[in-house]
């Protein structure tokens, strides 16, 4: 999406990037929770959901001008 207008972007994120990443983050979630069930490490799914929520945190800031104060309340 680079190079696009700030209201394509925007277009965008509601559209499909914020679902997905909804989507993403609770199925990381179940997947944690699965993990410690099991006696599993989650530092892998732990990653994974830091990166997601960055990415989460990148899209609010950048595609809908969302002040980052807020966005780090969100996250």
């Amino acid at each position: 999406m680079a190079g696009q207008s700030r209201e394509a972007l925007s277009d965008w994120v509601i559209k499909k990037a914020h679902n997905q990443l909804a989507m993403a983050g609770k199925r990381l979630e179940q997947l944690r929770q699965e993990a410690v069930a099991a006696g599993r490490s989650t530092a892998a799914i732990d990653r994974v959901a830091g990166r997601r929520r960055a990415v989460r945190a990148r899209v609010l800031t950048e595609a809908l001008g969302m002040d980052a104060s807020m966005v780090q309340a969100q996250v």
